[in-house]
């Protein structure tokens, strides 16, 4: 039973980290950086100070990786404590049977979660319920390119006799 229930913890964690990483992205963020920032605010490691500027000078960035990390102290001590409970003894099942079991599951939830088809279908249907229940829209140029110490960008009018016009930047 504990090992149905690591497995169990172990795929609800993966999905945790899969809708961060997917909210991150929609927030503008870059696919890589925000796969490693939901990661490392899940398992509360690797948090690099760079990277991390790109979360806390946005707001909602900064929500998003708080639930993680709240969500990471719960899921990690869960899955640490129900690890050890399969590791005891119990009945005719002995502790190397449940580490196969549990290498082997592992090793099925890698190969379907890796698999693109369903990375691709999983990742739209996370993107749709985020539209839909939270509301995310579409990021606004303004927040993609907010740059912090006093830069940012600005709309600027052009007067169409301006020797700028018909110029690229």
């Amino acid at each position: 039973m504990s090992v149905v229930l690591l497995v169990v913890f172990i795929c609800i964690s993966y999905l945790i980290v899969r809708v961060g990483s997917i909210a991150l992205e929609m927030t503008g963020m870059e696919r890589s950086r925000a796969r490693f920032q939901a990661l490392s605010a899940f398992s509360g490691t690797g948090f690099t100070t760079r990277e991390a500027e790109l979360v806390v000078t946005h707001p909602r960035r900064r929500k998003i990786v708080t639930y993680l990390m709240i969500l990471g102290n719960a899921g990690i001590v869960s899955v640490i404590a129900t690890f050890v409970l399969s590791l005891r003894q119990t009945g005719t099942f002995r502790p190397s049977l449940n580490l196969v079991i549990i290498a082997a599951s592992l090793f099925i939830l890698y190969r379907i979660a890796s698999h693109q088809t369903f990375a691709k279908k999983l990742t739209q249907k996370i993107r749709e319920t985020l539209r839909e229940k939270l509301h995310f829209q579409k990021v606004h140029v303004e927040e993609l390119l907010h740059q912090s110490d006093g830069y940012g960008v600005a709309s600027v009018l052009v007067g169409r006799r301006s020797k700028v016009v018909g110029l690229t930047l």
